[in-house]
C-alpha cells in the first residue's frame, strides 16, 4: 500500500520572516491611514458633490485639518465663492459610527456635529441640535439661478436634533429645523432689503418643507418637500401694491408672471 509523504515543513526563519512582513504591512496601512492628509478628504467631497461643494487649501489630515469651504457651479469653478474665513473640522470613530465636527470661523459659534452610523442595507445620520449664522450670498457660488438673483442678507440656521434614516431604499427624516433669511435684498431689485424669510422643515415619512414672508415687501408663500431624491418648492411671489413696478424685474425672474404675481417651481 502507497502512503503520501507527509509535506515538506517550512523552515522556522520563514515564518518568522512572513510573520514579520505581515506586522510590517499592516503598520504601514495603519500608518497611512492615520497620517491621511486632508487632500483625499477634499477629494472625496467635491468627488462626492459633482464638484458643487469643495475644499481649497487645506491643511492637517482627514482626521483634523482646515481649509477654505468652497460652493462652485461644479464647471470648473467659474461661479467659485468661499467663506470669507476657513473651516476646521475634526472626525473621528465613534462606537457605532463616525463622527465629523465642523467649526467655520465666521459662522459657528459652537460646532456642527454630525454622526453616521452605518447599519444593514441602510444606515442614518444624526445631528445634534444646533444654531449658526452664514452670509446669504455664499449661494451665489452655486451659479444659476443663485447668481443671476445676487442675494444678500443672513441666514440663520436653526435645527433641533434630527436623524436622516434610510433602509432598503425608504427614507425618513425625524425632527425639525428653520432657516431665517434676514435682510435679504437681490441684485436684480434697487428696493433694498426686500424683507425677512423663514423656511420651515418638518421631519416624518415625508419631509415638509415651507416658505413664508415675516416681514417683506415681496411676498412669498411656498410649500415642498423630499420627492425622487431631492428638494423641492412650488409657490408664488408677490409684490405688495406700492412697490410693483420697482420689483417687476425680480418677479420674472423668480417664476411665470401672472398679472402681479410669479408662479415658480424649483427643484
Amino acid at each position: 500500500m502507497l502512503h503520501k509523504p507527509p509535506p515538506p515543513q517550512r523552515p522556522r526563519r520563514w515564518r518568522i520572516v512572513s510573520s514579520v512582513g505581515v506586522a510590517w504591512l499592516l503598520g504601514v496601512c495603519l500608518a497611512t491611514l492615520c497620517c491621511a492628509p486632508a487632500a483625499w478628504l477634499a477629494e472625496l467631497l467635491a468627488t462626492a458633490t459633482g464638484g458643487r461643494m469643495q475644499l481649497l487649501q487645506v491643511r492637517g489630515s482627514v482626521w483634523q485639518g482646515s481649509g477654505q469651504w468652497v460652493l462652485s457651479d461644479g464647471h470648473g469653478g467659474l461661479t467659485a465663492l468661499a467663506l470669507p474665513q476657513r473651516v476646521h473640522w475634526q472626525l473621528k470613530p465613534v462606537w457605532n459610527g463616525i463622527q465629523l465636527s465642523i467649526h467655520a470661523e465666521c459662522c459657528t459659534p459652537t460646532p456642527w456635529v454630525w454622526r453616521w452610523h452605518p447599519g444593514w442595507n441602510g444606515g442614518h445620520v444624526s445631528l445634534q441640535a444646533h444654531t449658526s449664522h452664514w452670509p446669504l450670498a455664499w449661494l451665489s457660488g452655486l451659479g444659476a439661478p443663485w447668481n443671476t438673483l445676487g442675494l444678500q442678507g443672513q441666514m440663520r440656521l436653526q435645527h433641533a436634533d434630527m436623524q436622516w434614516s434610510w433602509r432598503a431604499g425608504q427614507a425618513m427624516l425625524q425632527g425639525s429645523g428653520e432657516m431665517t433669511l434676514q435682510n435679504v435684498s437681490s441684485d436684480l431689485s434697487t428696493l433694498k432689503p426686500l424683507g425677512d424669510y423663514a423656511l420651515s422643515l418638518q421631519g416624518g415619512p415625508q419631509p415638509e418643507l415651507q416658505l413664508r414672508s415675516l416681514q417683506a415687501r415681496l411676498q412669498l408663500q411656498d410649500r415642498g418637500g423630499w420627492r425622487d431624491g431631492h428638494w423641492y418648492l412650488n409657490g408664488e411671489a408677490q409684490a405688495d401694491r406700492a412697490y410693483e413696478q420697482v420689483l417687476g424685474n425680480l418677479l420674472g425672474v423668480l417664476g411665470q408672471r401672472q398679472g402681479h404675481k410669479a408662479i415658480f417651481q424649483w427643484g
